[in-house]
């Protein structure tokens, strides 16, 4: 908790530096170069995991009832979980996150983690919008804040942690 306050600290000092312009240009990708260094002293190297960061995420914004929750999920991808997440659904499959890559840019499905290119509205199969398509960011799409932590949970390789 102490180490994420200290990061969300930084990020706000970064911001008013100018910083993080690639943070809020509605289509940078999260490089390696973004992750911050692992902690002095050893440790995790992991700067987002999966239970504290994205999986709220997900059920605040993605695993809405209509949208990717059971019993009828759309596009049959679960958000629930973290087994649903990776399984994906009908348009990626697992194909969906790629641990390591969170690019979008190519059109290919097979290429890049689906997730970024639906969240960044690059190449998404689905059409021209940005997801997510309910709840409290349905006229903007998902923070670019959100999905770089997204993002950089994927570089990191995205554990179920």
């Amino acid at each position: 908790m102490k180490y994420q306050t200290g990061l969300i600290v930084l990020l706000f000092i970064a911001a008013g530096l100018g910083l993080t312009d690639g943070c809020t240009d509605m289509g940078s990708p999260v490089t390696e170069q973004q992750t911050p260094a692992p902690p002095a002293g050893g440790g995790s190297t992991d700067t987002v995991r999966f239970s504290t960061v994205v999986h709220p995420i997900l059920l605040a914004n993605c695993a809405l009832s209509g949208c990717h929750r059971p019993p009828n999920p759309q596009a049959n991808f679960d958000q629930t979980t973290y087994t649903g997440e990776r399984a994906g659904g009908v348009m990626f499959g697992s194909n969906v996150i790629q641990p390591g890559d969170s690019s979008y840019s190519s059109p290919s499905t097979s290429v890049g983690s689906g997730i970024m290119k639906m969240l960044r509205n690059v190449n998404n199969p689905y059409g021209n919008f940005r997801m997510p398509q309910g709840g409290q960011y349905v006229s903007t799409g998902l923070p670019d804040s959100m999905i770089v932590q997204i993002g950089t949970w994927i570089m990191q390789g995205a554990k179920d942690n």
